[in-house]
């Protein structure tokens, strides 16, 4: 509970940005193996790079008073890199889905469009889950906040 209270703004738009990128995960993983999409492979790149970026993005609150500012900012990069590159993986794996159901509506399974309708709210979450990782690199307090008290001086 104490390391609530050193949780700063960013510390905490961090963390919703990497549940937010594990609901965008789990969106796309489920809606690329159920359903219409079943018996399909998943990109590697959407199962790995989300899951490499929400390690970076649950260790950089806990890190960066250690490693310094200029490595945290890094970690940062990269997490947001990768998951721009597993979003466009998810909508460029999801392509042909969006084809057939906006540009050929002719006889195409419910299921279908329901893998889509899926497919977009997991891209929007991997969306939110960026966006939250740009506008945490431009705030200067990024570490914990430190809440002991030095002795006054009498």
């Amino acid at each position: 509970m104490a390391i609530l209270k050193k949780f700063t703004k960013n510390t905490w738009l961090i963390l919703a940005s990497a549940l937010l990128l594990l609901i965008a995960f789990l969106i796309a993983v489920i809606s690329g193996t159920t359903g219409y999409m079943a018996g399909r492979s998943v990109s590697g790149l959407i199962v790995a790079f989300p899951i490499i970026a929400f390690i970076i993005l649950v260790a950089i609150p806990f890190v960066s008073n250690r490693i310094g500012r200029i490595p945290t900012d890094i970690l940062l990069v990269v997490a947001g890199a990768l998951i721009a590159v597993a979003t466009c993986a998810l909508i460029w794996d999801r392509v042909t889905l969006a084809a057939d159901v906006w540009f050929i509506p002719v006889n195409y399974p419910a299921s279908e469009e329901t893998a889509l309708n899926i497919s977009i709210v997991g891209a929007v979450f991997f969306l939110l889950s960026f966006i939250g990782v740009c506008v945490s690199a431009f705030f200067d307090e990024l570490y914990l906040k430190d809440t002991t008290e030095e002795p006054k001086e009498a």
